[in-house]
């Protein structure tokens, strides 16, 4: 993979994490898109709270992105995982410290933890928001919904 498609991939892991989390515990948005050659930067947008969940569950769905990036970096072998995920989750661990303020050194390890777990319980349907969005560089709501609703119903074996 050159360095271009291992941006585009890993980017896409991230906000399909996002996605997949906010889907997960009933919020809304608007859609979800990969960074543009422009620079401007990918993302969820139009979230809303529509059921006024816990800050729990904003703070899982903000760490949900970088958890899934960190996901799939490590799993295609890219060295230096951590340092990436740590660049490029900067905004998100911003939002969770604003959310936690002063309890945010003795919370946010937990945190980690449960947004890590969420990811590997989900890491079909975010493997596959993450392919879809690479695809379209853009999905809707619905389109997300429709993925995560298709995982969701699948009978086990």
């Amino acid at each position: 993979m050159t360095t271009d498609e291992i941006f585009i991939a890993s980017s896409a892991y991230h906000e399909a994490g996002h996605a997949v989390a906010f889907y997960f515990y009933k919020f809304t948005f608007d859609d979800v898109i990969l960074p543009v050659e422009d620079g401007c930067a990918g993302g969820v947008r139009g979230v809303i709270n529509i059921n006024q969940t816990s800050y729990n569950s904003e703070i899982i769905s903000a760490l949900a992105g970088p958890a899934s990036e960190f996901s799939y970096l490590t799993k295609i072998g890219f060295k230096n995982a951590q340092r990436i995920v740590d660049q490029s989750g900067m905004t998100d661990l911003s939002t969770v410290n604003d959310m936690l303020g002063e309890e945010a050194v003795s919370l946010l390890p937990s945190f980690k933890g449960r947004a890590r777990d969420f990811v590997n319980d989900l890491k079909d349907m975010i493997r596959e928001v993450a392919e879809e969005l690479i695809s379209k560089r853009q999905l809707s709501f619905a389109e997300v919904a429709a993925i995560c609703d298709s995982h969701l119903t699948m009978p086990t074996s």
